[in-house]
């Protein structure tokens, strides 16, 4: 069984550099972003709420991404 502090620490260092990644979603008006990082879902509402499609996001908090660009 492993021990449960050495999780807690793993997923505390991944919950911190969530800021530095960014990731493809996509996003309707006024609707959540969801993502996957090592196994755990994070959801987001999108800078700008008005931008509709596919987009490449990156988190600026815990709560909201920036859409960067379109993909290609």
């Amino acid at each position: 069984m492993a021990d449960i502090r050495n999780l807690l620490n793993q997923l505390a260092t991944q919950e911190a550099e969530l800021n530095n990644i960014q990731f493809l979603a996509p996003c309707v008006r006024n609707e959540i972003l969801k993502t996957r990082v090592a196994g755990m879902v994070y959801t987001f509402q999108a800078l700008p709420r008005k931008f509709e499609g596919r987009g490449i996001f990156q988190p600026i908090n815990d709560q909201t991404a920036k859409f960067l660009e379109e993909p290609s």
